[in-house]
């Protein structure tokens, strides 16, 4: 699962063949590394509804399937009405090899980084960007800290994702997507609205995710350890 936009061929010209995914690195730029694996990409299956800034949603078909291991391990997808669930005090975790600040030339992180930041109501989300966004708005929603911002997704984040940790189920809740300036105060994140898509994944993929996860490999609170804490409740 990525963006569209990451594979528009606009900005990434080519055939899919010519890209690579890369499965269980920590350090991107350290190719010695024993857990990282690298998969040739077949082809990219985009969101039939997309549009410039809205239902940003692709699939990538590997050539090469990713071994599920401890350092590669898939999320859940979540259910249509999750989104229904969602308030304020949920916090998500984002992650991605992106740029650390606004304007940083693309340079991005060696090592994988991760942020909390919460959830931003839909009221409040398109009161900032509707306008921007056009048609579509359904398919976004918004997280972050739109009062002091400091904490976000950013440049190279994009198609990353969005986890949500819902009972013991860790979750695909959102795909990084666009926004404006990276940790703008009253400029939260766009995600892709997973919840809205699950369907026409699993119609794609032929419910792959659901078989994988009712074989016990997909992430679980107890997979996450410690780790769980930083999905706790956000209290300002």
């Amino acid at each position: 699962m990525t963006a569209a936009h990451c594979v528009d061929a606009a900005s990434h010209p080519g055939p899919p063949s010519n890209w690579l995914i890369v499965a269980g690195a920590h350090n991107i730029r350290d190719l010695s590394e024993s857990t990282r694996t690298e998969h040739r990409i077949a082809k990219f299956i985009v969101h039939p509804n997309r549009m410039k800034w809205t239902y940003d949603y692709a699939l990538l078909e590997l050539i090469d399937p990713i071994r599920i291991r401890p350092e590669a391990r898939p999320l859940f997808l979540p259910q249509p009405s999750d989104h229904q669930k969602l308030s304020p005090s949920n916090t998500f975790v984002v992650s991605g090899w992106g740029d650390l600040r606004d304007s940083a030339t693309n340079k991005g992180s060696a090592k994988l980084m991760f942020a909390k930041v919460p959830f931003v109501t839909d009221s409040e989300c398109m009161g900032i960007y509707q306008k921007e966004l056009g048609n579509g708005v359904e398919s976004a929603f918004c997280a972050g800290y739109p009062e002091e911002g400091g904490i976000d997704a950013c440049q190279g984040d994009s198609g990353g994702p969005l986890a949500f940790l819902d009972g013991n189920k860790v979750k695909l809740i959102g795909v990084v997507s666009t926004g404006a300036v990276c940790g703008q105060a009253g400029q939260p994140g766009i995600y892709a609205k997973m919840s809205l898509a699950v369907d026409w994944v699993n119609e794609v993929t032929g419910g792959c995710n659901g078989r994988v996860c009712r074989r016990g490999k997909c992430m679980t609170g107890e997979d996450l350890g410690p780790a769980q804490r930083y999905f706790h409740s956000w209290k300002k």
